[in-house]
């Protein structure tokens, strides 16, 4: 697909994005769409996804109905559909703040829920939220009343390989010094 190997060429208000952005946000809510995962996930790249940074005009007069589906999508059970539903969650931290702000409670209890996946890749992506969040306006708001439950989440999530951890004791003895 053009879109998905040259999505960075077009501008926001360039026909194939107006066009292809309200294609995709229809199609992505229609309850029999057989093709739900190229909508989201694409060949290679998220297709919707590519979009998100354009912020094409289409997608934002349409992002209540974007932002329905992509809710709609997130607990599918492939894991590639979750993993690209947290990279446009991230994603839309950066361009679309006031969009997402009034159901930011429910993408935190998402972001909790991925962030414990099973597969690995979605954790990783819902990984990315965190520090994605702690760059907005809204971090302390939107995560104070959560932080009971995402400190622990994020703690079991750390993972250090044995090198990690002779290299963190070393430099804790060399702070001590």
């Amino acid at each position: 697909m053009v879109i998905a190997h040259k999505g960075d060429t077009f501008d926001s208000r360039s026909v194939p994005t107006h066009w292809a952005g309200i294609r995709f946000t229809e199609a992505n809510g229609h309850a029999l769409c057989r093709h739900k995962y190229h909508l989201v996930s694409g060949a290679d790249h998220g297709c919707v996804n590519q979009f998100v940074p354009l912020m094409p005009d289409a997608l934002r007069e349409h992002m209540d109905t974007y932002l329905q589906h992509l809710f709609a999508v997130a607990t599918d059970p492939l894991d590639e559909v979750r993993k690209r539903v947290c990279q446009a969650l991230v994603m839309l931290l950066e361009v679309q703040l006031e969009k997402l702000t009034p159901h930011m409670d429910n993408v935190v209890r998402y972001m909790l829920m991925a962030t414990t996946d099973p597969d690995e890749q979605v954790a990783l992506e819902a990984c990315e939220f965190w520090s994605a969040i702690c760059e907005t306006r809204v971090a302390k708001e939107a995560l104070g009343n959560f932080l009971p439950e995402v400190v622990p989440v994020l703690l079991k999530g750390m993972v250090y390989s044995e090198e990690d951890i002779l290299v963190l004791d070393a430099e804790d003895e060399d702070d001590e010094q």
